[in-house]
């Protein structure tokens, strides 16, 4: 999957670095919130778990004794805590990107600053076949100029 709202316009740089902080915060705050709720579930899990008696536990889970193992076995098989903890990776993933495209504005904004893209940089391939290029147009044009017939002279 891509996510296409880390992309940089570098002809909208003022947009880019106006919008990426917002974005930058709402990952940052959704990456805390579902942090807090996946923890939270984990210990309310993980604690209910805990005050079973073995009869509960035999029927709810299929395990007779418990061990830390057994419980944290039976937390990660748990579908809320998967989607809980996807949702977080995911948070954390989208709010990395979204620091990443910060220190990239920065980037492109110092080089903009110095100039960078003002530049006109070339392989010298290039330029000589631009400037043959143009010769050739500028003879040809002289060239047609001088081949009209010229008006009589009264």
């Amino acid at each position: 999957m891509f996510n296409e709202d880390i992309l940089i316009d570098r002809n909208k740089l003022e947009e880019e670095c106006s919008t990426a902080p917002g974005f930058f915060d709402y990952w940052q705050n959704q990456e805390a919130d579902l942090k807090t709720r996946f923890d939270n579930h984990e210990a309310n899990l993980g604690r209910a778990i805990r005050t079973m008696d073995d009869p509960t536990l035999k029927a709810t889970y299929g395990i007779s004794k418990i061990t830390e193992g057994a419980i944290s076995s039976i937390i990660k098989s748990d579908p809320e805590y998967q989607s809980l903890k996807r949702q977080y990776v995911q948070a954390e993933a989208s709010r990395k990107s979204y620091d990443k495209k910060i220190s990239m504005l920065d980037v492109l904004a110092r080089l903009h600053g110095q100039g960078y893209f003002a530049k006109i940089e070339s392989k010298k391939d290039t330029r000589t076949l631009l400037a043959k290029h143009v010769k050739e147009k500028i003879r040809a044009e002289i060239e047609k100029r001088s081949m009209k017939p010229k008006r009589p002279i009264r």
